[in-house]
């Protein structure tokens, strides 16, 4: 099972390390170009064709939030140090472009040979009026052709509120020349746009015809809360439906998840059994406190322990103390494994985060690694330094520094650099330039997307709401949560770690359609609607 990270309130602002991003041509409608010497002077705006100047000043405001104007990532590059050659090399760079009022419409992707920019990878985007995606398609470059070719496109069919009623993913064939259907999901919704069913089906090249594949069905109570997912696989000899799992969901008096139990369809017996269960426990500002995840003992008929989280706060009700647990079955206790602690400063941001491993054999908790977060007085990262434990002393690992903001807020430079034990002082190893414009969003659009490949559960959500996605250590992401009219009700910023799942506990809000925005270090963006 994935760990959890907890963001407990918009106060709270986690460290991360971060990443370098990726750098632009100056030509991006051709396979290759000349290096551009914008690039060689840090600061220096970049004038993309077809974009609006980026030297231009704006409020700084939420790239999603309805306004007048918004300012969108338009470019980012990366280098490398060559420590033989002692001179910068471009390495791959990213160009986004957009329609006139923000929403994107193409992501392109570019390698670097010596002198010169080369294509890789582009995604283009079709919205409707309303700025949501209908069709997404991503293209890769052909050398031997000079030109793009088509590799997978996703096709959507959206309800007037914007829900996702199919979405058809297809795959390119080269040799015909013509899209092919892959998978397709249908979604049914009731009268208040809450999902309640969902088909999978995918393309038989035989019979040129789409086969059941899963039926998910989502039981809700009286408050829309979702009570079960029932799974069920399509028979295709009897042609029918038959249940192959479920989630079931209990709630506290407060509305906040308690129990989840994933069970199996037995056949033989045409019962439900109990496969695992999670247990959730919270403080009284209702603050996550345990996750406790269980299995199923057939031969005991009970529930067995498996592994534990436990979460403690602050007088602040801060996260500062996180541990996970393994069961011993053998000594009947939770045997520690990992515990991470957190420092915060004045302005409830982490300056360090420390993981620590439990030693069994000496009984004593064995230092592990160590992340320290400086900042501005405007809250922005000004250095990112991580380092590991040798047995004795804290060992630099490595350092993100140099960090360069615009008047709006946007970060447009940072430095990376390695520890280097062997010299005992850093050296250089990548630096990263981030490129924006501004837009006239006059039409308030806000467009709906998932660069993260996040899913977030359950949805409809009661006050706990849980993100997955493919998630890399060190990854910073900063958050916010927004009604329809674009008033910001949540905001935070939250470390994320490869294999960790995130809860986000949410303020209180009335019933009703609200958006979520993710942003990466890195520039990725998720925009996922949530139910209340």
């Amino acid at each position: 099972m994935k760990k959890l990270s907890f963001i407990l309130s918009a106060g709270l602002l986690c460290s991360t390390a971060l990443y370098a991003g990726s750098g632009m041509p100056q030509n991006p409608d051709h396979g290759k170009a000349p290096v551009p010497s914008v690039f060689t002077t840090r600061n220096q705006p970049l004038q993309l064709p077809g974009m609006p100047s980026t030297n231009r000043q704006a409020p700084a405001i939420s790239l999603h939030k309805t306004a007048a104007v918004i300012w969108q990532l338009v470019g980012d590059r990366r280098d490398y140090y060559n420590a033989t050659q002692l001179a910068w090399e471009g390495n791959d760079s990213t160009v986004y472009r957009y329609t006139p009022q923000g929403q994107r419409i193409s992501v392109t992707r570019y390698d670097t040979i010596p002198g010169s920019w080369e294509n890789e990878i582009r995604t283009l985007y079709v919205l409707d009026l309303q700025g949501h995606v209908t069709d997404e398609t991503r293209q890769n470059w052909d050398d031997v052709s000079n030109g793009w070719i088509n590799d997978n496109r996703s096709v959507l069919i959206l309800a007037p509120s914007g829900d996702t009623l199919q979405l058809t993913r297809q795959y390119w064939e080269e040799s015909s020349s013509t899209w092919s259907n892959n998978t397709r999901l249908t979604n049914v919704y009731d009268a208040n746009s809450k999902r309640t069913q969902q088909v999978t089906e995918y393309w038989d090249v035989v019979s040129n015809t789409w086969i059941n594949n899963e039926h998910l069905q989502i039981i809700y109570d009286g408050a829309y809360k979702v009570l079960e997912n029932v799974r069920q696989v399509w028979d295709d000899p009897n042609a029918i439906w038959v249940n192959s799992s479920r989630e079931v969901y209990t709630y506290t008096s407060s509305s906040q998840v308690d129990n989840v139990v994933n069970q199996g369809w037995d056949a033989g017996t045409a019962a439900w059994q109990n496969g695992s269960r999670t247990s959730f426990t919270y403080t009284s500002p209702g603050l996550l406190s345990t996750i406790v995840d269980q299995q199923w003992d057939a031969t005991g008929s009970a529930w067995a322990n498996f592994e534990q989280f436990t979460y403690t706060y602050d007088g602040s009700n801060r996260l500062w103390e996180k541990k996970y647990f393994t069961w011993n079955d053998q000594a009947q206790v939770w045997a520690d494994v990992v515990m991470d602690s957190y420092t915060y400063n004045t302005n409830n941001l982490v300056t360090v985060y420390q993981s620590q491993l439990w030693n069994e054999t000496n009984v004593v908790w064995d230092n592990y690694f160590r992340q320290e977060t400086d900042y501005n007085s405007s809250d922005q990262v000004t250095r990112d330094e991580t380092y590991t434990w040798s047995g004795t002393a804290w060992v630099s690992g490595s350092r993100f520094s140099d960090y360069v903001y615009d008047t709006n807020g946007n970060q447009t430079y940072m430095l990376g650099e390695i520890y280097n034990t062997s010299t005992s002082v850093y050296d250089l190893y990548s630096r990263s330039f981030f490129y924006y414009a501004a837009f006239n969003n006059t039409t308030g659009i806000a467009q709906v997307k998932n660069e993260l490949g996040i899913s977030v559960y359950p949805n409809p959500v009661a006050q706990t709401l849980f993100i997955d996605g493919a998630f890399r250590d060190g990854m910073q992401l900063t958050g916010s949560l927004s009604d329809m009219s674009g008033r910001v009700l949540l905001q935070f910023k939250q470390p994320a770690h490869q294999g960790e799942k995130i809860a986000l506990s949410l303020p209180a809000m009335a019933s009703g359609t609200y958006m979520l925005t993710l942003t990466s270090s890195t520039g990725q963006t998720s925009v996922v609607k949530l139910v209340r």
